[in-house]
């Protein structure tokens, strides 16, 4: 792929980087999204008293499932499917995740280590679409520096 792509292995490295990393969102979303619908008075009753989601762990879920779960699951369907716009949904997912993250730690005033990893995992997202799209490239700008 010389299109303006990265290296055939390179690019490889990295569109399996943003499966991984799309399933693994897609999953957690998910995860969270049933735990607050099912579970939201046991174990998130603590953590969201006196916020905004306070008794509204419906739409906390929903919002998590639906919105961050979702285009997770559209990225990684289009990828799959090898839709020209995969990589669009990928960034949008991976903003999403980081929107996310950043809207919760806000709301609950604290941050924990998980906040850091799904934070991290949304920019990895945004990080690997650009490598695959050949935007940033290590070997180039290596190149170029001793030129």
């Amino acid at each position: 792929m010389t299109n303006g792509m990265t290296s055939r292995a390179g690019g490889r490295f990295w569109r399996g980087i943003l499966l991984g990393v799309a399933i693994f969102e897609a999953l957690s979303c998910l995860a969270g999204c049933f735990m607050l619908l099912y579970d939201g008075k046991g174990i998130f009753m603590d953590v969201l008293k006196g916020t905004a989601f306070d008794g509204q762990y419906v739409l906390a879920g929903l919002l998590l499932g639906v919105v961050v779960g979702g285009t997770q699951v559209v990225a990684l369907v289009g990828q799959l499917q090898r839709r020209p716009w995969a990589w669009l949904a990928h960034t949008v997912a991976g903003f999403a995740m980081v929107i996310w993250i950043f809207g919760e730690v806000g709301v609950l005033g604290s941050m924990a280590f998980i906040h850091v990893l799904y934070f991290g995992t949304g920019l990895l997202q945004v990080g690997a679409v650009m490598v695959v799209l050949g935007l940033f490239c290590f070997n180039e700008s290596l190149q170029s520096q001793d030129s």
